[in-house]
This record gives C-alpha cells, structure tokens and sequence, in this order.
C-alpha cells in the first residue's frame, strides 16, 4: 500500500485544480494510480442551488445504470458526511467514498475510487490514504467554489454597470480604476477629455485633469463624500463628472455623462407643450433663434414666442440660465 503522506506531485497537481476545473480530470487520474483503482469521480454540491452533480471523473463506467448507482452514493455520503468503505464479491466491485466537510460541517461533495486493480486492494490502509489525501481535494474544491462564486458576482455587477446609460467607474484608494461599465470604456477609447494610463484616470485638457486630480486625491470626512463638475468638451457641448465615496472603503465611485438631457424629463417639469419642448431640444443643441426655426419649419416669431413661454414656465430669464436649470435635472452623486 502506497504511504499516507500525499506525493507532493499530487498535492501540486490537486491545488492547480482549484484555479481551472479542467485539471480535475488528470487529478482524478492520479488519485486512482495512487490507490490503485480503475476509476475516480469527484462530486460536489453547489453552493447556491443546493443541487449536486459529478464535476468530473476519470474511466468513468460506461452504464449509466452504475453511474447512477454511484452518484446516489456521492450524494448520500456528501449529505451523511461519513466516509463509506465496501468491499463486494467479487473484490474487483470495490467503492471508496469520501466525504468533503467544510470547517462549517457543511458539505461540498465527495469523492470515491472504484474497481481496484488487484483482489483485497480495499482495506482499512486505503482509508488512511484516503484521509491523507482529502483535506488538499477539500481546500481545492473550496477555492474554485470561491472563485466561481466571485466570478459570478462580477458577471452581475457588469450587467448592472454596462445597464446604466452614463459611463461609470469604480476606483480603488490608491486611484486606480477596478471597473468600467461599456459607457465608460468607450468614453475612454474616444479620448476626447480623459484616458486610462498606467491603470489612472487621467485628464487631457487643462480642466479635465484638475477634475481627475480631485477624484484621485479625494478623501471622504463627514462633511464631504461627493463631488461634481462640468467640463466642456471639444465640441461645445458639457460632460458632468460626479463622484462620491463608498464608505470606509476609501474607493470612488464616478459617473460621467453627457450634457444631454431626456426632453420629456424637462417637459414634464417646466409643463411645455409638444412645441415648446422641440424648442428647447434646439436651445440646448446651442443653434440661433433663426437656426431652430429652420430647423423646425416654423417661423422665427413663432419659435421667440415658445421661447418667451419656456422662460415663464421654467422661472428663468436668459437662454445660459435656462441650460443651466434644465441640465440641472440629472442626477448627482452628491451626499
């Protein structure tokens, strides 16, 4: 009988596993070389479903009657948590099963080795092997269900990002950016204002870099946990960085987006009629009184009266301040 103590070979090979599941196959190889026996499998239960299925398995039978019978048994010792020795007539129907038990007593799995080589190789030694090998399946089955876990995590928090319209980061404290929504990433790519470098935020333009300076050096105290400002970008328009702190992490959280506001947003606060609030779409384009009428095949008169309207309705008096309250609308990180 092979010695208890675990080929650090295998030890290796067990802990590789952990980071892609692929490998468990030529672990499960090994396992069954090292205790002499035909076949291997590895059962383990998820952690969210509850459900428990093989993960893999090495010469595996080929009657799914047997593999039932075997993943029954898995399954039952993975639930029982006790390890189960038989030894049938004829000795060659021999099963070892192992279960694997969190510090938690709860349980991830199990694993078993089939069909020994020679007649009697199941015996009271192969559990001391068995337990020797166990606790290293254990950690391993462990972290890959850490890190499945995390994974999965991640995917949700992607989706969620990339489902906001606005570009949004996540910064760690020492500034460097942990996460990008799709938003985010293209803002980045277009360079037109900011660019990552060397995993920073950093500002093209003399205002852009003050802003990613703010965020990189900010630090949350119990008067200020957000931040905001409004660059202008190359083309006239605006883009509205908003950042705010996440806790006692010390980690940022920034939203960019454009100066583009939902019309019916606005309509809906100042009352406009359908006509006033296609009036204001041009205003806030940054075109003439003349331009937004030929825009809209209406008359200049016509458009200066809507304009009057939307000056009453939305308590301004200037066509800057009237841009100023409707862009004013969006949403702000701020405490």
């Amino acid at each position: 009988m092979t010695h208890p103590r675990l080929a650090p070979e295998l030890a290796a090979r067990i802990a590789d596993a952990a980071l892609d599941p692929a490998r468990w196959v030529g672990v499960l190889e090994l396992l069954a070389g090292h205790l002499r026996c035909r076949t291997s499998a590895l059962y383990v239960i998820n952690a969210t479903s509850g459900r428990g299925e093989v993960l893999a398995s090495y010469n595996w039978s080929a009657d799914p009657a047997r593999r039932a019978v075997l993943t029954c048994r898995l399954a039952a010792v993975a639930r029982e948590r006790e390890i189960h020795f038989d030894a049938f007539a004829p000795a060659c129907d021999g099963v070892l099963m192992v279960p694997l038990v969190d510090v938690g007593e709860n349980a991830l799995g199990a694993w078993c080795v089939t069909d020994p080589h020679e007649s009697g190789q199941l015996n009271a030694d192969m559990i001391e092997v068995a337990r020797a090998m166990t606790p290293h399946i254990l950690r391993a089955v462990r972290a890959a269900s850490e890190a499945e876990q995390q994974r999965t995590h991640a995917a949700i928090f992607q989706n969620a990002f990339d489902a906001l319209a606005s570009g949004a980061f996540l910064i760690d404290a020492r500034g460097t950016i942990v996460f990008r929504n799709a938003a985010a990433a293209a803002e980045l790519a277009e360079g037109c204002l900011f660019r990552e470098r060397n995993g920073q935020l950093i500002g093209l333009t003399p205002e852009a870099s003050l802003v990613a300076r703010q965020i990189a050096n900010f630090r949350t105290t119990d008067h200020a946990r957000g931040g905001e400002s409004e660059i202008m970008t190359p083309d006239g328009g605006t883009l509205q960085v908003s950042w705010a702190s996440l806790g006692e992490t010390k980690a940022r959280f920034v939203v960019v987006q454009r100066g583009d506001i939902d019309l019916n947003t606005a309509a809906q606060r100042f009352n406009l009629t359908a006509a006033e609030a296609h009036v204001l779409g041009e205003l806030l384009e940054g075109v003439t009184l003349s331009e937004a009428a030929d825009n809209l095949g209406i008359a200049r008169s016509t458009v200066k009266s809507h304009l009057d309207a939307i000056f009453r309705k939305s308590d301004t008096r200037r066509r800057a301040e009237l841009v100023r309250r409707t862009l004013g609308f969006r949403p702000s990180l701020r405490c």
